[in-house]
């Protein structure tokens, strides 16, 4: 008769390649036995929830406990065996003179020492299987060059870990450990897409931004996810290619589960999304606020009026950064004041680092006058006339005057410092940039003519509606056009049937009555995300609205990575370029990204 099965199963998913087990908590696939389950759940599952782990841990004890009562029973047979022979023995003896030494009395059976417990059989295959899947897990989540894996030094630190340890080689490493890390969390993310009713879609093409045959999608639903890296090798991203294989993947998540699509801004990607939108017209196409931010912010620092103060403090950062005994001085000076020991940032080709670039400068005004002031010839290899520059006052108020007046274009670029930021968060960052312009006694009017240009290309009634469900901000806030806008937007998303039940119930939340009277509710919106807010009980009390309000709080305000995160993927790209192929090179991406997803704490900033 089979053994039955174990109730830790319930704790796991049958993976049946190579009839593994998937933990349901942290998804770790491991082998398919229960003491090794029971162990993962006790001592190594991250995410288990504590209430499962006591009950694992008891059980473990009453399994320990009831194995030492066995063991004590088994010693207690051999003790009184013992004491049976011994009785038999004296019996048939003979006589011994009384000269003659005595035999020393039996040894009590309480003073016997207990046999120690064999551990359990091991398995090496299994454990060197196990060993390999966390290696891989190790060096693609970290984003390690995968030549590590034959270095000396970690080849013995590994062998000081586990002393059995055998490098599978870089040839391994890159194939079937590849595979198996890029299929378990393929799967992971394909089956929660399978459970959830409804997504949206983010669409990336990587032939403009990071000149790769790639297209990247991303799932929010509302958990973020990388659906897939794909490599599309020599065919050109043309309009028509990118909606064959954005249809693709439609079809493959199910064309009832994707109602939204946030694609980025090239020409391109435009064109394609246009045909899509003549295809599949129940689809709500929202265009990449990250990319079109750039792209604005892009178009105002290369304004002929800002160029000659933008040459100046790229010229002075490449300068230091590029020269070594200029970097030691300015290191030198930094010290003695206690700032960074160099906390200089050159200029790249994306508007983030330039702006960034401007604030290095200003900020280390006072390391700059030191240079000028000694005579150590720190720089003089600098041209003449930016020296002079730095040497005028009126110059380095006109930096400040700048500052002052891009400091909410860095605000709004660093709202896609996240992961994946809200739509809501991204448009109240907009409201307080276009609040600054205002206001402020003198903005140029080609400032102003940029920013309306590609905030009316941008723009769209998504925005008002997120705005208006997130609980974080005031629905007083939104203008009458702007609010008409979400409420034809919510009858889109809502059925007619639904609809007045909806308007019932949005009336309740924007005008605070019932259960959204007590300031407590609103005050709880700051402790928590949007979305969690509305999952709770608060949410409950407005049914129609909440299904509603999840699904548009899910909109995120980027269709890609952020540029840290493709920092990083250009870097691994560049040293295992010699080791994987392009198609290699996608699937580490994608466990990285994946692995990575919620790394960093997502503030999901809110400038108040």
């Amino acid at each position: 008769m089979p053994r039955p099965a174990s109730n830790v199963w319930i704790h796991f998913r049958r993976d049946e390649v190579g009839k593994r087990a998937i933990c349901k908590y942290c998804h770790h696939n491991m082998v398919s036995l229960v003491t090794r389950m029971r162990h993962h759940l006790a001592k190594r599952c991250t995410d288990v929830p504590p209430s499962i782990r006591a009950d694992i841990i008891t059980g473990e004890e009453a399994l320990g406990a009831a194995k030492q009562a066995s063991a004590m029973g088994l010693h207690a047979a051999d003790a009184l065996s013992l004491h049976n022979a011994a009785q038999f023995a004296n019996m048939t003896t003979q006589y011994k003179p009384a000269m003659m030494k005595r035999d020393a009395p039996p040894a009590d059976p309480k003073n016997k020492k207990p046999r120690k417990a064999l551990p359990p059989a091991s398995n090496p295959a299994l454990e060197r299987h196990d060993m390999q899947s966390y290696l891989a897990k190790a060096i693609f989540g970290a984003g390690l060059p995968v030549s590590v894996i034959d270095h000396p030094c970690f080849t013995g630190l590994m062998k000081r870990m586990y002393p059995l340890y055998q490098s599978p080689g870089n040839a391994v490493l890159t194939t079937t450990l590849l595979d198996n890390e890029f299929h378990a969390m393929s799967s992971q993310v394909r089956a929660d897409v399978a459970e959830t009713v409804f997504l949206c879609l983010g669409v990336e093409s990587w032939s403009f931004a990071s000149n790769r045959s790639v297209i990247s999608y991303s799932v929010h639903s509302p958990t973020p996810a990388v659906y897939a890296i794909e490599n599309t090798r020599e065919a050109p991203h043309v309009p028509m290619m990118l909606f064959e294989h954005m249809e693709a993947t439609i079809n493959a998540i199910g064309i009832e589960k994707v109602a939204t699509i946030v694609a980025d801004i090239s020409v391109n990607m435009k064109q394609a999304c246009d045909v899509l939108q003549a295809k599949f017209t129940h689809l709500t196409i929202l265009p990449s606020c990250a990319h079109a931010m750039e792209a604005l912010v892009a178009e105002v620092l290369s304004l002929p009026t800002f160029q000659p103060l933008l040459r100046v403090c790229s010229t002075v950062a490449t300068f230091i950064t590029s020269n070594h005994v200029p970097r030691a001085s300015f290191t030198r000076v930094a010290s003695d004041m206690h700032l960074d020991s160099f906390g200089l940032v050159t200029a790249g080709s994306d508007p983030a680092s330039l702006l960034a670039c401007v604030y290095s400068i200003e900020k280390h005004r006072h390391i700059f006058e030191m240079l000028l002031g000694e005579d150590l010839g720190a720089l003089d290899g600098l041209d003449e006339s930016v020296k002079e520059k730095l040497l005028t006052l009126s110059w380095w108020a006109q930096l400040a005057q700048f500052k002052a007046l891009l400091s909410p274009f860095v605000d709004v670029l660093a709202v896609f410092d996240d992961d994946y930021p809200s739509l809501s968060t991204f448009y109240h960052a907009f409201t307080l940039l276009w609040t600054h312009l205002q206001t402020h006694p003198s903005v140029p009017l080609d400032v102003t003519r940029v920013v309306n240009k590609h905030w009316h290309a941008m723009r769209h009634p998504a925005m008002y509606t997120a705005y208006l469900l997130d609980p974080r901000f005031p629905p007083s806030s939104l203008g009458n056009d702007e609010t008409n806008e979400a409420f034809a937007f919510l009858k889109q998303l809502s059925s007619p049937a639904m609809f007045s039940s909806l308007i019932s119930e949005l009336t309740r939340y924007t005008g605070r009555v019932g259960v959204f009277a007590d300031d407590a509710v609103w005050a709880s919106a700051k402790e928590c995300s949007p979305l969690h807010w509305w999952k709770g009980f608060i949410g409950s009390s407005c049914p129609n609205l909440q299904v509603i309000a999840i699904r548009v709080l899910c909109f995120p305000a980027t269709s890609g990575i952020t540029h840290e995160k493709r920092a990083v993927l250009d870097r691994i790209h560049l040293q295992n370029r010699h080791l994987m192929n392009e198609e290699q090179a996608c699937k580490a991406a994608f466990v990285y990204l994946n692995s990575n997803v919620g790394a960093r704490p997502v503030g999901d900033t809110i400038f108040l």
